[in-house]
């Protein structure tokens, strides 16, 4: 007797940090520093670590001028909110819109078995090792005493990058060259 099998789809789920993505629909000049109610449309972009679109995941939003959604939830790798000119109002005139949800750090998978092996693939620290959000108000790149953080595993205190992967694909169980703990991934 013989069979055949429907096509099998394997698929992470969990959005990954290079494959996150903001964008502006339209120019983010608009003239609303003194003018309320002036909208732009903001685009989130998500998929996992194979670059396949996300769904049923819920993006957080804040902004530090101005007001937007508090959150979108991705359909088919997307979705879309509005931010609208009001008070507060930045001193300098630039609006920060920060993006976040819960993902994992990216790396490159070097030999295609869809696991994290520190001796195999490649994890750059500088580029996708990830503390927890925060709102870089000062727009330095660096968490700063006095911006506003996500404490994502609620102990009280900002924390800074590990130097490890964070992600479902670990297989080291001690924890060491990586962990399959969860973060906020972030635009």
């Amino acid at each position: 007797i013989q069979t055949t099998s429907a096509p099998i789809s394997i698929s992470a789920t969990i959005p990954d940090q290079d494959s996150f993505s903001l964008s502006v629909e339209e120019n983010f000049l608009p003239n609303a520093r003194n003018y309320d109610g002036v909208s732009v449309p903001i685009t989130i972009r998500a998929a996992d670590r194979n670059n396949n679109r996300i769904s049923d995941a819920v993006v957080n939003f804040v902004t530090n001028s101005g007001s937007v959604q508090s959150e979108c939830i991705l359909q088919d790798g997307a979705c879309s909110i509005e931010w609208i000119s009001q008070n507060p109002r930045a001193d300098d005139g630039v609006a920060l819109i920060l993006a976040r949800t819960v993902g994992e750090e990216s790396f490159r998978d070097l030999n295609s078995d869809g696991k994290y092996v520190q001796a195999e693939d490649d994890f750059n620290v500088a580029q996708n090792d990830l503390g927890e959000a925060f709102l870089d108000r000062n727009r330095n790149g660096d968490f700063d005493p006095g911006e506003e953080y996500f404490d994502y595993n609620s102990n009280g205190q900002y924390d800074s990058a590990n130097g490890i992967y964070n992600g479902t694909a670990c297989t080291d169980t001690s924890g060491v060259e990586c962990t399959t703990s969860l973060l906020e991934i972030t635009r």
